[in-house]
């Protein structure tokens, strides 16, 4: 059953230019804390595709680092950032084979609006949260027939 894990970035510092933003000491611990939290569920993910921008970047490695994902495993894509729903899909439809599971790291609206056209789920995304979609195939995360089953967030520190 194909699982489609998408994660906000991690929060950020307030500087500019806003694709060099760094994430902060907090966010970075937050996404350790969601990192540690998928780990202790033995979550295994196939790949990670990410935005290009600073915080997003980080964020991903972060996981994958807590998630013991190798860099083969890795991919940045620049369309991530400011993406729509339909980018978005766009991205996820070009993985190549189909993939038991991917974390799909990148921004608001957009993630927050994907979950919401691919399960029909209102879900709030807030700096460094996970929601976890299930489908039946990829087939049908292409066209919107998945189910939310659950988020996560790092635990307040």
């Amino acid at each position: 059953m194909p699982t489609l894990y998408i994660m906000r970035h991690g929060k950020a510092e307030n500087t500019s230019p806003d694709i060099k933003r760094h994430l902060s000491n907090a966010g970075k611990d937050n996404v350790r804390s969601v990192a540690k939290l998928l780990s202790d569920k033995d979550t295994q993910i196939s790949k990670v595709i990410y935005s290009s921008t600073e915080r997003a970047k980080q964020t991903a490695l972060l996981m994958c680092e807590g998630l013991n994902i190798a860099p083969e495993n890795q991919l940045e894509d620049a369309r991530i950032y400011n993406a729509t729903v339909s980018e978005l899909q766009t991205v996820l439809s070009e993985m190549g084979e189909p993939l038991e599971s991917v974390l799909l790291v990148g921004h608001n609206p957009g993630l927050a609006d994907l979950v919401m056209s691919l399960s029909a789920e209102p879900v709030s995304l807030s700096a460094g949260n996970v929601a976890v979609l299930y489908a039946d195939s990829w087939d049908d995360i292409h066209h919107c027939k998945c189910k939310f089953v659950e988020k996560y967030h790092h635990k307040e520190i």
